[in-house]
């Protein structure tokens, strides 16, 4: 069994290569010991395929690549000496982007400030790596950048001496340049190529001499520093170096005439010393961590859009197509069995359910149930209010005619208001007005309401101190003592007999049929809740109980001339229809009031029992004119 074990890096180990073309570089492995010091562990030339191979060994924890000067971007800034630290860290970072103007990657930017000389002003650098350079970097992760310019000054002269450095390197025409001139620092990267018939030592020598005129060093001393390139410079493959061999510290193990040695071992000194926080430029853009989530969803469509993620994703997708609609059925129709165990019962109930409300809404358009909203008128009825009239006809106005007494401390009128109250509360009626007379010398005064009917099938829970079906209006003058023996209570309501004393002489009430013939008229006396009941089996209204109202009350079979109370005589028509008749003259001689009551007596005579084709004919069409004449008069 093999296991694979991750070998830790050692933080005393720092590589630096260099590119040197054709796929090579120029390596240096250094350890780094305690005090500053460092040794050089190897020294070789190695391919760029193989450097991989020769750092799993070691695993040196500093990597770096030391950036030709002809690649490299160096500017230096001299910044006021007394402002704050971050200020002057601000008026750097705005003079390096008015420099480079966004036309470098942060990564591949490296911006600070150098250690303050005694009695010296603050310098800032700027080094970047250009991206139109293209430079051969290492495979793998973890390199730094140091460019040629940054190594030059990790070694540079502090003592205030005018001292050159530089390293130029013929095959590519690259210059770094370092020179301290007192407070002055110059610091240079440039790349030249020798005129025809010049040799490299010449060009090396101009670009020396270019740069330090343009720093304002007069001619003598021009001269003498270019001609530090001949004296003090070093030659070895093709690289020409000035004042490395003198520089410090020195590197154990890296002789004077190998110039790309102490520039490699220069580099590492940048990293590891006062100008570590300028090693900062990386070959590749930082790769910020991401969520798992972001990860995922990344990973899921590196996936989908591959060839095989993409066939794969097409085959799902057409089995979800054509089982996800088939498996939600199945869950819909599981729900509904566990919901709806009989659907053949439930279907039928929908049915007649249905069947009912069609019926319910033809009666509602066809007809008004017209005991019910007697009952309702009747109970938004005070006691102080006595009706001579009442008008009901489909499609039309409720009519009430009546009187209102004072009783107690409230007057007629405010029966009035208070019958106009209820009538509101119903939300039954709608758009009601009403009149009255001055009242008579006891205060009575003579009225008429009409409303519309809005919502004729409208259920409305009265009070059971308005509601004569819960509570007659003998039980509400005499006490419950009025209440017969054998009354008992329904399931509408609580009482169903009446008390033995019912009012003499009953209003009359007119319903007229929704086309407004006489052959759907019918005619109900209108007398108070506790008499409603026992009009008795002579009443054609009463094969009907309504929900309340008139006609809610059930007939006592106890009560009749034995019960204590008095049953409604209903008269037989039968022999008086003859008795019943008027001209057309006399018919338009009538009132309104005359013609109402006349229109009574006819209602009456056409319900006698026994009346033959004739008669009822005749009595039709003199209930058409009555009824004409009721809605024609004054």
């Amino acid at each position: 069994m093999s296991a694979h074990r991750r070998v830790q890096s050692d933080p005393t180990l720092t590589c630096v290569v260099r590119p040197r073309g054709e796929g090579s570089f120029d390596a240096l492995l250094l350890r780094h010991a305690e005090g500053g010091s460092a040794s050089v562990v190897e020294r070789r030339r190695v391919a760029a395929e193989a450097i991989g191979s020769w750092l799993s060994a070691s695993n040196p924890a500093t990597r770096l690549v030391l950036l030709p000067a002809s690649a490299t971007i160096c500017r230096l800034y001299r910044l006021p000496p007394n402002l704050p630290l971050d200020q002057t860290r601000q008026a750097l970072m705005l003079q390096a982007e008015s420099h480079l103007l966004g036309g470098v990657p942060p990564h591949r930017t490296s911006v600070g400030l150098l250690p303050r000389q005694e009695g010296g002003a603050m310098v800032g650098v700027l080094l970047a790596w250009s991206e139109k350079s293209m430079v051969e970097v290492p495979p793998g992760s973890g390199w730094r950048v140091v460019p040629e310019p940054l190594a030059l000054l990790s070694i540079g002269s502090s003592d205030g001496e005018p001292r050159l450095l530089a390293f130029a390197d013929e095959r590519d025409g690259s210059i770094a340049l370092h020179l301290r001139l007192g407070d002055r620092m110059l610091l240079r990267a440039t790349c030249e190529t020798p005129d025809a018939g010049e040799d490299w030592d010449r060009a090396v020598r101009r670009a020396v001499a270019e740069t330090v005129l343009a720093a304002g060093v007069d001619g003598v001393e021009t001269k003498r520093l270019s001609e530090q390139v001949g004296s003090r410079s070093t030659r070895a493959d093709g690289v020409l170096a000035v004042g490395l061999d003198e520089a410090r510290p020195e590197f154990a193990g890296i002789g004077a005439d190998d110039p790309i040695g102490r520039l490699l071992a220069a580099s590492a000194h940048a990293a590891k010393g006062d100008l570590r926080e300028l090693v900062t430029i990386t070959p590749q853009a930082p790769v910020e961590a991401k969520p798992a989530i972001q990860q995922a969803i990344d990973s899921a469509i590196a996936t989908i859009t591959s060839p095989s993620g993409a066939i794969r994703v097409a085959v799902v997708a057409i089995l979800l197509a054509a089982l996800v609609p088939i498996a939600a059925a199945g869950v819909r129709v599981a729900i509904l069995r566990a919901k709806l165990p009989d659907p053949e019962a439930f279907e039928q109930s929908m049915r007649q359910s249905e069947q009912q409300l069609a019926v319910y809404r033809e009666l509602e358009e066809q007809a008004w149930p017209m005991m019910k909203i007697l009952g309702d008128l009747s109970n938004c009825m005070p006691e102080a209010i006595e009706v001579d009239s009442m008008v009901v006809g489909h499609g039309e106005p409720v009519t009430i005619k009546g009187t209102a007494k004072p009783e107690g401390a409230a007057s007629g009128a405010d029966a009035i208001l208070e019958m106009e109250r209820r009538m509101r509360a119903t939300q039954i009626f709608d758009k009601i007005t009403k009149r009255w007379d001055p009242p008579d010398a006891r205060g009575v005064y003579e009225f008429i309401i009409s409303a519309d009917v809005a919502r004729p099938t409208s259920r409305t829970r009265f009070a059971e101190a308005e509601d004569f079906a819960a509570k007659s209006l003998a039980e509400r003058r005499y006490g419950p003592s009025a209440r017969p023996a054998g009354a008992a209570k329904d399931e509408a309501g609580p009482v169903v007999d009446s008390p033995a004393d019912l009012p003499a002489a009953p209003p009359e009430v007119v319903a007229t049929a929704p086309d407004g013939s006489s052959g759907e008229m019918a005619e109900t006396p209108l007398v108070p809740p506790t008499a409603a009941a026992q009009a008795g089996e002579g009443s054609s209204s009463a094969s009907t109980t309504p929900e309340r109202g008139i006609g809610r009350r059930k007939p006592n079979p106890e009560a009749g001339a034995s019960g204590g109370g008095r049953a409604v005589e209903v008269p037989q028509w039968s022999e008086a229809v003859s008795a019943v008749s008027f001209t057309d003259d006399e018919i338009e001689s009538l009132s309104k009031a005359e013609a109402q009551a006349a229109l009574g007596r006819v209602s009456r005579a056409r319900q006698s029992p026994g009346l033959d084709d004739d008669a009822k004919a005749r009595l039709k069409d003199l209930f058409d004119k009555l009824l004409r004449r009721v809605r024609e008069a004054p």
